[in-house]
């Protein structure tokens, strides 16, 4: 194989990781949107003439900012952070400081962040 598709081969690598945290994340950000713009009452809710109440469920919030967030390592999720969004970046430090609390990825985020929080 030549250098350059052997290049290539080792950049797709590295990028697939970020790319598919950033369309989990856009996934999950559609979610929350959609369930905003319903306005969606908890089933058995008290309702007033004939409207019915919709049963969504909601994704599991404790499993992370996007798909396979709680299988990664916390050095997985330090190599991939400057290849993300600033705002993935936000979610996965709050993330972290509300529920894993791992101090390398949280100093991480905010190095990637530019210590602007």
């Amino acid at each position: 194989m030549s250098a350059k598709a052997e290049e290539f081969i080792d950049s797709v690598r590295r990028q697939a990781p970020a790319a598919r945290m950033i369309g989990e994340f856009a996934v999950k950000q559609g979610w929350d949107m959609l369930l905003q713009r319903l306005q969606v009452r908890p089933t058995g809710a008290a309702t007033s003439g004939p409207e019915r109440s919709v049963a969504i469920v909601e994704p599991n919030t404790d499993a992370g900012p996007f798909i396979d967030y709680s299988t990664r390592t916390a050095r997985q999720i330090i190599e991939t952070l400057t290849t993300l969004t600033p705002l993935l970046q936000r979610s996965i430090l709050e993330y972290e400081l509300v529920h894993r609390n791992r101090v390398t990825v949280i100093q991480a985020c905010r190095r990637a962040l530019g210590d602007t929080i």
